[in-house]
């Protein structure tokens, strides 16, 4: 696979062009990336699952890039000023590793390279470094003109994705990123999701789910750390997925060991009822240590908005059970490849699929949730199930001659009685029942045959009613 790298990575210097060598590097997606070991010549190991495949050679996570690169002439004869903005493009040829060989170790996350470029003087006098390099490459890239840094992440669709069992299927729109410490010594960071600063329209998590994955080391520490997070609540624990509900966003008191590193996830599902008509979004996460808050690194998610008919879940409307009784749900299709999840009041997942029978107790409130698998756009509906408290189930026979038995629901009364009434008079007959007791039987000796209306009175008014048959 062969890339064109476009000087999006802005250098600003003055450079006689005998004198200078241009150096580019790349390396996995990271908030935490040391220089110059996780940039230079295979120097730090791999992620376990990295390099897995026939095709495969043990894969580096970052090195030089030497195919093409030194060869280039560049192209500036002044100097150029930073004030100006002016940019001037190297088209440089890369031989991008094979994206495939480190699906093992960074799923989901297929072609991001986090790039590096540096101007070496050979002169040594013509524009030297103006500071000696350290370990943080975001301050090597802030201190030294000519040395420029960029994380990035193009969000789109990720085709294929079709795993939900993995809590992966929500996702085909987002990007996997590297997070931990990249030194010696240990320490305590915390990571900060935010929305652009230069953005002024409705914030991209106003009109999207923002979905932070942990992976299960990333969630331990956040656990072992006291579970700390401004903006964040939780999604899915069974997934360890966080939603973001405001900017920023942060987990915080997050401890690693030295060269100690995890994964975190995010995707973007936008709403199908809250999306306007902005097309690009861009969003930040930045890694920093939790005592001082200086920066580590980042990661800038820049992502596309699809366009595409916005549909509506639909989970048929609200139903009536009896007590013990049970009911289908049935979410309708919208008409292309989805996952339908359904949710309990406590936001529990509890059943993935279009069709979900349900036995509740007491009446519940169900929320369904349609996410389309080729973007990720998402639609919710609830349900109400309401059961009814008070009921005549069912009469035994029906019609009957000299006993009845009813069973009905009156658990939550206070007093209950049963009344047989004669249409068209005064005349009824109370039976005292027990509320806690599911049923009772009435003797019909003395009555003439006929129809009767039997009523359930429950702490004093009329709950049911239904007609009953007397013969001889």
């Amino acid at each position: 696979l062969m890339k064109t790298l476009i000087s999006s990575l802005l250098l600003c210097f003055s450079l006689s062009v005998n004198g200078a060598e241009l150096h580019l590097y790349w390396a996995k997606a990271s908030t935490a990336l040391a220089w110059p070991s996780y940039w230079n010549n295979c120097a730090e190991p791999p992620p376990t699952g990295c390099g897995v495949g026939p095709t495969c050679q043990p894969q580096c996570i970052g090195a030089e890039i030497t195919d093409g690169i030194q060869q280039q002439p560049i192209p500036i004869t002044a100097p150029i000023s930073a004030k100006s903005q002016t940019a001037v493009p190297i088209n440089c040829q890369w031989t991008v590793p094979n994206s495939n060989c480190f699906s093992g170790c960074m799923p989901l996350e297929y072609e991001h390279f986090c790039l590096v470029a540096k101007i070496v003087f050979t002169d040594g006098i013509t524009d030297p470094l103006y500071a000696v390099e350290v370990p943080s490459e975001y301050l090597n890239a802030q201190n030294n003109n000519n040395i420029a840094w960029k994380n990035i992440t193009v969000v789109s669709t990720i085709s294929g994705v079709q795993n939900n069992t993995q809590c992966l299927g929500d996702k085909p729109v987002g990007g996997v990123i590297a997070v931990g410490n990249p030194y010696e010594n240990a320490d305590v960071y915390q990571l900060d999701f935010k929305v652009d600063t230069n953005y002024t329209g409705v914030p991209i998590f106003e009109q999207a789910e923002i979905k932070v994955t942990l992976d299960e080391k990333t969630w331990n520490k956040w656990a072992d750390g006291g579970y700390q997070a401004e903006n964040f609540e939780i999604k899915r624990e069974d997934c360890r997925q966080l939603l973001v509900k405001g900017s920023p966003a942060r987990l915080k008191n997050l401890a690693y060991a030295k060269k100690d590193r995890s994964l975190i996830s995010l995707s973007f599902n936008f709403l199908t009822d809250k999306v306007d008509q902005t097309p690009n979004f861009l969003y930040h996460v930045i890694q920093l240590r939790q005592d001082d808050k200086v920066v580590v690194g980042g990661e800038l998610y820049q992502i596309g908005k699809p366009s595409r008919y916005l549909f509506d879940a639909n989970g048929g409307g609200d139903k009536t059970i009896s007590y013990m009784d049970n009911v289908q749900l049935t979410a309708s299709s919208i008409g292309e490849p989805a996952y339908y999840n359904w949710y309990d009041e406590d936001g529990n997942i509890i059943y993935s699929g279009q069709n979900f029978t349900v036995s509740p107790e007491l009446t519940k409130k169900y929320k369904l949730e349609v996410i389309a698998q080729s973007d990720g756009f998402t639609s919710y509906d609830s349900v109400i199930v309401h059961v009814k408290e008070y009921q005549i189930i069912n009469l035994s026979p029906n019609p009957a001659i000299d006993q009845l038995t009813v069973a009905y629901e009156a658990r939550k009364a206070t007093s209950a009685y049963l009344t047989i009434v004669q249409p068209y008079t005064s005349i009824s007959n109370n039976y005292l029942v027990n509320p806690a007791v599911a049923n009772a039987t009435i003797n019909l000796a003395g009555y003439a045959p006929g129809n009767y209306f039997i009523r359930l009175i429950c702490d004093g008014q009329i709950k049911d009613e239904k007609t009953l048959v007397i013969m001889q």
